[in-house]
């Protein structure tokens, strides 16, 4: 497509949700847990045994309780759980740093370990011909480290901003860096607050994910539905018709 023609779309840009859009993120975060515990259990062991997976994910929230703005930032909330709960565990601070630190690095990495949902990759591919993608995500997944990440242009996540969808400034941050208007854009995701409410809220077009075929919670609803992502195409055109 030439980039006149391309100019002249009714929608030029598509944003994605990635977690339980693109991959099912139970699958993954499950299999991050698991190293992570693997991690401590050889080099930090005395984490082990004060805490169990379960008591590491509570712990993990105390914080945000304590520190609510870590609520957005999921990297460093993570780093903060690993180097306290080492401190509390009997390790001095800097061996609790530097634990925390390379745990972190072995989660992350296992965290990127993603299996696509079925037509993700050839429809992304499809897509990235006619339109700008971009990724919009609460959680901290780095597009760069993806095998999807050359068909994006940019990338946003929550935690680069210390706020979280539905938030409009997410949406807006998404849109810059491309030069599109909001009614240019169209935001795919699964999430009917996160996803749908922030994407309206923001002046965009939506697409409900929805898999399960979960009934409508209310409010709004989406320009448009899909149960898998190779409908996805025909959705973004039947939007596109509804503007002309």
């Amino acid at each position: 497509m030439n980039a006149s023609t391309f100019r002249n779309r009714a929608v030029t840009v598509i944003s994605f949700d990635l977690d339980d859009t693109l991959w099912d993120v139970d699958e993954v975060m499950t299999e991050a847990t698991r190293v992570q515990h693997e991690w401590l259990a050889v080099h930090r062991p005395k984490v082990v045994e004060e805490f169990s997976p379960r008591d590491l994910f509570a712990f993990k929230q105390s914080l945000i309780k304590q520190r609510p703005i870590l609520r957005h930032r999921i990297s460093e909330l993570r780093l903060c759980a690993l180097r306290e709960a080492q401190i509390a565990a009997g390790y001095s601070a800097d061996q609790a740093e530097s634990g925390a630190r390379e745990a972190f690095e072995v989660v992350l990495e296992a965290r990127h370990q993603v299996t696509y949902f079925e037509h993700a990759l050839e429809v992304l591919a499809a897509l990235a011909e006619n339109y700008t993608l971009v990724a919009l995500s609460n959680g901290n997944a780095d597009i760069s480290r993806l095998e999807i990440g050359r068909f994006f242009h940019s990338a946003v996540r929550a935690e680069q901003f210390d706020t979280s969808k539905p938030d409009p400034v997410l949406f807006r941050a998404a849109l810059t860096p491309t030069g599109a208007s909001p009614e240019q854009c169209v935001h795919v995701g699964d999430h009917p607050e996160h996803d749908v409410r922030g994407a309206h809220d923001s002046g965009l077009h939506s697409v409900w994910f929805n898999p399960d075929a979960r009934p409508w919670p209310g409010g709004p609803a989406p320009s448009e539905e899909i149960s898998k992502l190779d409908q996805l195409p025909a959705a973004i055109s039947a939007i596109e018709r509804g503007l002309h």
